[in-house]
């Protein structure tokens, strides 16, 4: 059986939620993507951080792919890699869930990957 996956959705969280990908919270408020899926036979939803999509997005588009294709998942993206191809700044805030050093929550820095 294969798996199916749903058009996403892009809603402003009405209750706090935990990214998938950095698993940092979604704060009330804050647009975050959604997708309801069948994966191995089982209804599944996830629940991704505009931030995240937003690399994992500019990745892809930079070559870098999941196992199966489509977007990778950021967790197994090796960092050495993605430095070496420009991502350096963006994967260590994905790993420090998007947070600066005072604890602020920042933005995706898309001005880092523009070639």
């Amino acid at each position: 059986m294969s798996d199916i996956f749903f058009d996403a959705t892009w809603p402003k969280a009405r209750k706090e939620h935990v990214c998938d990908q950095c698993s940092r919270r979604i704060e009330r408020g804050e647009t975050y993507r959604t997708q309801s899926m069948i994966w191995d036979s089982s209804p599944s939803r996830s629940k991704v951080c505009a931030q995240c999509v937003k690399l994992a997005e500019a990745l892809f588009k930079a070559g870098f792919e999941g196992e199966e294709g489509g977007l990778a998942w950021l967790t197994e993206v090796d960092r050495s890699e993605a430095a070496y191809c420009g991502f350096s700044v963006q994967m260590n805030l994905f790993w420090a869930r998007w947070r600066d050093s005072a604890g602020v929550l920042v933005d995706y820095p898309a001005d880092e990957v523009q070639r």
